[in-house]
């Protein structure tokens, strides 16, 4: 059942890939706070409803056709280790399908490389996020991603920095995009920072879990 959003809710959404001809996937995560509410609130569905329509368009040119995008969770969920969820896991896969970016996957350990800044000083203030399963298309043919995959990327990357207005069916909110922070030295958490900017490199990075190698899983949704 979908829970109205409150004001100071935290919401960790996830974004799903994975190869079709085996069972490997691949997912994005990412935080949000409610800043806002309307006078009908939205609900967690929405935003995994309204997420999945507006990262769709953007995340299927990032990928091969042979992998294939699968949706989005979200779940309201507290920010102090471990992140237990406070409600049961809404999910939307209306837009699920294979990737645009051309033909033939490159090795499956390979991705493209978001970041994401926020005030703070330190590697704790610095996110990152993984682009899995690209094609051969989207490479040089010299080992680095071309300018058309590059732009998708930055384009992708800069949506997943910015806040997020959710409106489905009169029901509204103001989504903040946040980074969470693992305790320090001294066993402190800090509060969620607010994300300000966004990069992406022009190299390939890579995710050895999501290789040959690695082990295996499915895609929940």
């Amino acid at each position: 059942m979908a829970t109205t959003l409150t004001v100071g809710d935290y919401i960790r959404v996830r974004v799903w890939t994975r190869v079709l001809a085996e069972s490997q996937a691949a997912v994005n995560s990412l935080w949000y706070i409610v800043a806002a509410v309307g006078g009908t609130p939205a609900t967690d569905l929405d935003v995994a409803t309204q997420l999945d329509t507006s990262i769709a368009p953007g995340y299927k040119p990032l990928l091969s056709a042979d992998a294939e995008y699968r949706g989005v969770q979200a779940q309201i969920t507290q920010v102090v280790p471990p992140y237990r969820a406070k409600n049961a896991v809404q999910e939307s896969n209306s837009h699920a399908g294979v990737g645009t970016g051309g033909t033939s996957l490159l090795p499956s350990q390979t991705c493209g490389l978001g970041r994401f800044a926020t005030d703070l000083a330190g590697r704790q203030a610095r996110g990152r996020m993984y682009y899995a399963f690209p094609s051969q298309a989207s490479d040089t043919g010299l080992g680095v991603p071309n300018t058309t995959y590059i732009a998708a990327l930055a384009s992708l990357t800069g949506f997943f920095a910015a806040g997020v207005a959710i409106s489905v069916t009169g029901r509204t909110a103001t989504l903040l995009r946040v980074l969470i922070h693992q305790p320090n030295k001294a066993g402190v958490t800090l509060p969620p920072s607010p994300v300000q900017s966004s990069s992406v490199s022009s190299l390939w990075a890579t995710q050895r879990k999501r290789g040959n190698f690695g082990r295996h899983n499915d895609s929940p949704i």
